[in-house]
């Protein structure tokens, strides 16, 4: 019976999380966060300027 239950369970908090990740990956973009020239990040070259992006009153950190 545990392991019938463990077998449901686990996968379906597996899948809410990248539900949420997905969702919250989304949100990010269309908010602009993924944006701001960071060194390390593959779209670098195609970001807008950190100041376009940040909103009044908010600081963002891309990481």
């Amino acid at each position: 019976m545990l392991g019938t239950t463990l077998s449901i369970v686990i996968p379906l908090v597996v899948i809410g999380y990248g539900v949420w990740l997905a969702v919250r990956m989304i949100q990010n973009r269309r908010r602009g966060g993924a944006c701001g020239g960071c060194a390390g990040c593959p779209y670098a070259g195609g970001c807008r300027s950190a100041d376009e992006c940040r909103l009044p009153g908010k600081e963002r950190k891309h990481g």
